[in-house]
């Protein structure tokens, strides 16, 4: 009789289940924050691209929140490079590209290619050592938490693009 290993496939199923329920849970949090706070007069000009291959609950509430309660121009969300490609393609050039989660495939850096040194580039995703290696490795300057308030991140957005702006001009 043969064993069949399958622990590992049910191990992470049950990993993709809990995955799911926790994205699905963050972005009814930031929906619910997007319709209880005050829009931030903020963006005015700007467009941003939310890039995320694999947190995408986060990645849509970021969206649903930057959409609604900021003055950007333009928000964009991609779950691939081929998708930002398009979106680059058709004449949306972002100012701010967020990477929401740390991504399965790390092709979705290469966004920061294609968009070039026009762009401030952030990660939005568990403050921790992982986000730092992450962010040293792919010469990210900026990272701001997704287990505090939308609204926080977005005053910390504010102050990074303008730090960016100044950094940029050196």
């Amino acid at each position: 009789m043969n064993a069949e290993f399958n622990d590992g496939d049910t191990v992470n199923a049950m990993f993709e289940r809990l995955n799911a329920c926790y994205e699905n849970t963050m972005y009814e949090k930031m929906k619910r924050q997007a319709e209880d706070d005050p829009s931030v007069d903020w963006g005015c000009g700007l467009n941003a691209m939310i890039a995320s291959d694999c947190a995408m609950g986060r990645a849509l509430g970021l969206f649903t929140y930057l959409s609604v309660k900021t003055c950007l121009n333009t928000v964009k969300l991609c779950d691939s490079v081929e998708d930002a490609k398009r979106c680059v393609d058709n004449g949306m050039l972002p100012d701010i590209v967020i990477f929401a989660g740390l991504p399965k495939k790390i092709e979705i850096y290469q966004i920061m290619h294609m968009v070039g040194g026009h762009a401030m580039f952030v990660i939005f995703d568990f403050l921790d050592d992982i986000v730092k290696l992450e962010c040293r490795q792919y010469g990210i300057r900026y990272a701001f938490s997704s287990n505090k308030s939308i609204k926080d991140g977005v005053l910390y957005l504010q102050e990074a693009f303008e730090d960016n702006k100044k950094y940029s001009l050196h």
